[in-house]
């Protein structure tokens, strides 16, 4: 990849890494795409909106 320009980021959910990602995020190195955006309410929506495999992005639900 760094062929390319880009760089590696580790896929594992630990607090270093997804501090890392929201860095990345911050900074303007890495654009997160969002496919829709739920209220808590509609979470059974959201969850099917995943589930129908056409997003092109992540699936956010809102909590507050």
């Amino acid at each position: 990849m760094s062929d390319l320009g880009g760089r590696f980021v580790e896929r594992r959910l630990d607090r270093v890494n997804l501090e890392r990602s929201a860095r990345l995020a911050l900074d303007g190195v890495l654009t997160p795409v969002i496919t829709a955006v739920y209220p808590l309410a509609d979470a059974p929506a959201a969850l099917a909106t995943v589930e129908s495999g056409h997003t092109a992005g992540k699936v956010v639900i809102k909590v507050a």
